[in-house]
């Protein structure tokens, strides 16, 4: 496949969780008891675990691959061809952390929803100007290459799987040829081998506190697409007004996960309250002052690992 320039943005995906300011006071959960492996199998039904899935607020945007990456990587597992092992770090409350492998699971989902970033909410498009044109489009190459290369759209599984049952019910056998056509019967028959079988992503799981999980973020991104020293200079330093504020910026439409907004301390505090306000209103303006148009002012890039906004993001391959 020839590759376009075009970005598939996933960032919303996996949900962004803001550990800053989290008060981690109880034991974190043993790596070992984990399973060994995500399958593609627990990303949907009634109770799919996507909602124990999220990534900590010092990970890049999820919108770095082009339609031809993601459909690549969607080949791959599918085929039950080998794929690397995501990292994730078991926090303290249950939640499954990704430190390493989100644009991969994120495929996976965006598969399994058909939201390829044009689904997002208009508040979302209202704050992030450009997004809503550039996502669409990528969003639409996706669906033309899941055509061309026969792989489909997995609702199109999803009902051959249930077709597929109701006839075998009927039948009182495993219905075949002539009783469904080509690609329902092989749909169906993916599915079925899905619930049998690994297909998905190997974990490895990191142990320990926080300070654990962001020790081996930095360690995980020196190699392969490493950091730079702004960037790990950037997540060394998170703590301080000068990241948080660069972080919020870049991303403004979840400026409030790099400020202690919801701290009760705040929120008992008038004063800070209004101070956290004016920080924001602030935030907002000097976004729309670098980035909004995008092609009209000095700033086109925004060069940050962190809550980067996804037109700004850095330049990365996949590595799958």
């Amino acid at each position: 496949m020839t590759k376009s320039k075009l970005k598939v943005y996933l960032d919303h995906l996996i949900k962004r969780e803001n550990l800053l300011y989290k008060r981690v006071s109880t034991p974190v959960g043993a790596a070992q008891e984990q399973p060994s492996h995500l399958k593609i199998t627990e990303l949907y039904g009634h109770k799919p675990k996507t909602r124990l899935l999220k990534k900590p607020d010092f990970q890049r945007a999820t919108w770095a691959w082009t339609p031809e990456d993601c459909v690549s990587l969607l080949e791959s597992v599918l085929n039950e061809q080998v794929v690397p092992s995501v990292i994730m770090w078991l926090g303290p409350d249950g939640s499954q952390y990704v430190l390493d492998g989100e644009h991969r699971i994120s495929v996976l989902i965006a598969w399994i929803n058909d939201d390829w970033g044009n689904k997002l909410p208009s508040e979302i498009y209202d704050k992030d100007k450009m997004l809503e044109g550039v996502a669409k489009a990528a969003a639409q190459r996706v669906r033309a290459l899941l055509k061309e290369n026969g792989i489909g759209f997995f609702a199109d599984y999803d009902a051959a799987e249930a077709r597929y049952e109701e006839l075998e019910k009927q039948l009182g056998h495993k219905p075949g040829f002539g009783e469904m056509d080509a690609d329902s019967l092989r749909y169906a028959e993916m599915v079925r081998r899905w619930e049998g079988v690994n297909i998905g992503f190997p974990i490895l799981w990191v142990r320990g506190d926080y300070a654990k999980a962001e020790e081996s973020f930095l360690k995980i991104n020196k190699t392969g697409r490493q950091l730079s020293d702004w960037e790990t200079k950037l997540v060394e330093n998170r703590n301080s007004s000068f990241a948080r504020a660069v972080m919020s910026i870049s991303q403004v439409h979840d400026a409030e996960h790099c400020w202690p907004i919801h701290d009760d301390e705040v929120k008992n505090d008038p004063d800070l309250q209004q101070k956290a306000a004016t920080i924001l209103e602030r935030v907002r303006n000097l976004h729309e002052l670098l980035f909004t148009p995008e092609y009209e002012t000095p700033i086109k890039r925004a060069e940050q690992p962190l809550l980067a906004t996804p037109y700004t993001k850095p330049e990365m391959k996949p590595a799958y």
